[in-house]
């Protein structure tokens, strides 16, 4: 446990820098995703690769692995995306908006149990649905 705390302690101070320069932070995942819109469709449980990195005052939170997985949210604010920082003492977190068709993402990892929950929408039958995921990290 002290080494899981050590751990994010590290993670949390690394996403409160202000540098200039990207830093990664990755570690496994083994994720189950559902979507309640389509209860009978089955999404398989997967491992995947977490990678969190850090530019300026920006945090980005990548999964890496298979399809409907696969997602990339980030604090940064452009033209067609707004996102949001939801970070506290308790969780790393981020939340991104696209303004254009409304579809949403999200991606928390509470900072003592290194759960990760959130969502992404996605597109299934050609309507856009949300896939909650959840999911235990393994700190490297």
């Amino acid at each position: 446990m002290l080494k899981v705390f050590l751990s994010l302690s590290f993670l949390f101070l690394l996403m409160g820098g202000h540098s200039a320069r990207a830093d990664d932070f990755k570690m496994n995942c083994d994720i189950q995703g559902s979507i309640p819109a389509v209860p009978d469709k089955a999404v398989a449980p997967a491992r995947v690769s977490l990678v969190i990195q850090t530019l300026g005052n920006n945090i980005f939170i990548q999964i890496v692995g298979p399809s409907p997985y696969d997602m990339k949210v980030s604090t940064l604010a452009t033209k067609i995306m707004t996102g949001t920082n939801l970070t506290n003492p308790k969780h790393l977190g981020v939340r991104a908006k696209n303004k254009e068709t409304g579809q949403e993402s999200e991606l928390v990892i509470d900072q003592k149990t290194v759960k990760l929950t959130g969502y992404n929408d996605i597109e299934v039958q050609k309507q856009i649905v949300r896939l909650v995921l959840t999911g235990q990290c393994i700190l490297p």
